[in-house]
């Protein structure tokens, strides 16, 4: 399983997953956010269905509309309490998705 570390530029674009072919290529991935990274933005990690964990780092304060949307291979997430606002549908059709940690 690859693991990739995001940095907050990459995020903003929004489809860096897409980007870096790991959409529909069957990839598994770990994505870790680095530190300092402030908001996960809307679409961020759209159709990434091979994404199966992501860490998400105190620094973050937002999570974007729709930003894990279709991630259907991810099972758990563990949200920090730094976060303070989770915008609409962010984990829509994350069909797999039983565990969130606040």
């Amino acid at each position: 399983m690859n693991e990739v570390k995001i940095k907050d530029e990459f995020i903003k674009l929004g489809q860096a997953m897409k980007l870096a072919g790991m959409v529909g290529s069957g990839v598994e991935a770990k994505i870790v956010i680095e530190d300092g990274v402030t908001s996960v933005g809307g679409y961020a990690f759209d159709g990434c269905s091979k994404l199966t964990s992501i860490t998400i780092p105190d620094s973050v304060i937002s999570i974007g509309y729709y930003a894990f949307y279709g991630c259907s291979s991810l099972t758990s997430i563990t949200i920090p309490n730094s976060v303070t606002s989770i915008g609409d549908r962010a984990f829509r059709d994350c069909s797999n998705l039983t565990s969130i940690t606040i």
